[in-house]
C-alpha cells in the first residue's frame, strides 16, 4: 500500500507479518520483522508498505529500530498537539551517501549518476575527491557546481547551483555547499560552471576519481577515452531532527480556552452572514432615517393628485400641440393647433388672424366655410397653378390689379379731402382674375 509522508519525519510501522518499506522507485528503506515495530525516516513524499494490513503512524518520540515506541503520545494526543510540534532542519546533522569508490584518475566535463546511485532527499553539500596525479587539463580557476535532474517528462532540468566556488587541488577533496538541493532519486548530472548565472557549459574540466561501470545509466564525459565510468562523490543529506514541546507546554495549550473555540461558538459563527453578503447593506439607523424622511418620499394622496393633472403640452423639443379651444360665447371663439388641421368658425366677427412662420409667410392652404357650405381657398401670393372659380386671390395693396373708388363723399367733402391729402380715408378695393371681379373695403392680403 502507498502512504503519504513528509520528507524527514519519523514514522513507525507495525505489522503482524514481515514486511518492507521502500520508495516508489523500489529503494529499500527498512525491513519490519513479524510482530514488531520499526521506525524509519521518510526520504520521499510517498512510501510503499508491502503488507496492506500494516499500521503506520507518525512518531513524535524516537525509539531504537525494531522496538516499540513506548511512552509516545497516543493518536488523540497527537491530533491535539500536532499544530504546536515544530520540525526544524539541523544542518549539522547529515547522513553521507557515496555514489562509488573511485579507483582511477580522470578528467571530465560533467558526470552522471543513475537513480540507484543517488537517494531522494535534501542535500546540503556535495564532495568529490580530486585526482591524485597532476594534469594540465584540469580547470585551475574556481568553479561552481551546477545540478540537473531528469524530470517526469524525460528532460533534464536545472535544480540548483552551489553557494560557493572551489579551486581544485591534486589529492584534496572539493566540497560545494547548497542552500536547498532537493533530489527526487532520478538520474542526476553534475557540471562545473564559472559562475552562478551559468547553468551549463562544456568548457570546464573536473579532475576526479572514477571506477568502471556497465549496465546502468551512470557515465562521465571525458576529455578523451571511454565514458563508461561512475565518478566518486559524497552527497550529504540533511537529517530532520524532531523538536518536541514539553509536557507543561502541551497541557497549557490544551487547557487554553482563549485560543480554542467551543462547539456553541462554532455553530453561532457558522450561522453568521458572510462579509460579502453585507457589502451592499446599510445599518438599521441609516435605513430608518431614510424611510422616515417625508421630504424625499411622496404620499398616496400626492401621487393621486399628480396623476390627475394635465400631461405636459411641451415635447422634448419644446414644441406644443393644443387639443382644446377657448369658447367665450356663441359669437367669439379661439382655436389653435400646432399639428393637424385647424377648424375655425365665427358667426358674427368678420376678422381673424392666421399666421404661419416667423416671416409671416403662410406656407399652408387654409379652408374656410362659406354661407352656402362650399369651401373656398385663400391662395398664397406666389401661387403658380391656375385659380379655381372658388379661389380668393391674395394681392398686395398697390398692385395694378387693384382699382380704388370713392362712393361716400359729397363734392365739398371730396374737395376738402383732396386739399388735405386724405382721399384714402374710405377706399373701395376692386380686383379681377379669371373674368371675375372682387370688391371689398379692405385689401385681401
Amino acid at each position: 500500500m502507498t502512504i503519504q509522508t513528509t520528507i524527514g519525519k519519523t514514522y513507525a510501522v507495525t505489522s503482524a507479518a514481515e514486511c518492507t518499506v521502500t520508495t516508489p522507485e523500489g529503494i529499500l528503506i527498512a525491513t519490519c520483522p513479524a510482530g514488531e515495530q520499526t521506525l524509519f525516516v521518510a526520504p520521499t513524499t510517498e512510501i510503499e508498505i508491502s503488507d496492506d494490513a500494516a499500521l503506520v503512524t507518525e512518531s513524535f518520540k524516537g525509539a531504537p529500530a525494531g522496538s516499540a515506541a513506548a511512552g509516545g503520545l497516543n493518536n488523540r494526543q497527537v491530533a491535539a498537539v500536532s499544530d504546536i510540534v515544530e520540525n526544524h532542519l539541523n544542518d549539522t546533522i547529515t547522513e553521507p551517501h557515496t555514489t562509488a569508490t573511485g579507483t582511477d584518475n580522470a578528467n571530465f566535463k560533467w558526470c552522471q549518476f543513475a537513480p540507484t546511485r543517488v537517494l531522494p532527499g535534501t542535500v546540503v553539500a556535495v564532495s568529490m575527491p580530486c585526482r591524485r596525479t597532476a594534469s594540465a587539463q584540469m580547470t585551475a580557476n574556481p568553479v561552481y557546481l551546477s545540478v540537473f535532474q531528469l524530470n517526469a517528462g524525460g528532460e533534464y532540468e536545472h535544480v540548483a547551483t552551489s553557494e560557493n566556488a572551489v579551486v581544485q587541488a591534486i589529492g584534496q577533496t572539493s566540497r560545494w555547499t547548497f542552500r536547498k538541493l532537493q533530489l527526487t532519486g532520478r538520474t542526476t548530472r553534475l557540471c562545473p560552471v564559472p559562475d552562478t548565472a551559468t547553468k551549463w557549459t562544456d568548457k570546464l574540466v573536473l579532475g576526479g576519481r572514477v571506477t568502471p561501470v556497465s549496465g546502468e545509466d551512470s557515465k562521465i564525459t571525458p576529455i578523451s577515452g571511454s565514458g563508461a565510468y561512475v565518478a566518486e562523490a559524497v552527497l550529504e543529506y540533511a537529517h530532520q531532527e524532531p523538536k518536541y514541546a514539553t509536557a507543561p507546554a502541551v497541557e497549557s495549550h490544551v487547557s487554553d480556552t482563549a485560543v480554542h473555540i467551543t462547539e456553541e461558538e462554532r455553530t453561532t459563527w457558522n450561522n453568521k452572514a458572510d462579509a460579502s453578503a453585507l457589502s451592499g447593506k446599510v445599518n438599521t439607523a441609516t435605513f430608518n432615517s431614510h424611510t422616515g424622511n417625508s421630504t424625499v418620499h411622496v404620499t398616496a394622496e400626492e401621487r393621486t393628485a399628480w396623476n390627475a393633472k394635465q400631461d405636459s403640452i411641451v415635447d422634448e423639443n419644446g414644441m406644443a400641440t393644443f387639443f382644446r379651444c377657448a369658447i367665450y360665447n356663441e359669437s367669439y371663439s379661439l382655436f389653435a393647433v400646432l399639428t393637424g388641421e385647424a377648424v375655425w368658425q365665427n358667426k358674427s366677427s368678420g376678422t381673424f388672424c392666421l399666421r404661419g412662420d416667423d416671416a409671416y409667410s403662410m406656407g399652408v392652404t387654409l379652408s374656410v366655410g362659406r354661407s352656402n357650405g362650399e369651401s373656398a381657398r385663400i391662395i398664397k401670393q406666389n401661387q403658380k397653378a391656375p385659380l379655381s372659380p372658388t379661389d380668393v386671390p391674395n394681392r398686395e395693396e398697390g398692385n395694378t390689379c387693384w382699382v380704388k373708388f370713392r362712393i361716400d363723399m359729397t363734392d365739398a367733402q371730396y374737395e376738402e379731402a383732396a386739399s388735405a391729402g386724405t382721399l384714402d380715408a374710405t377706399t373701395l378695393y376692386v380686383t379681377s382674375d379669371g373674368g371675375k371681379v372682387y370688391i371689398g373695403t379692405h385689401a385681401l392680403n
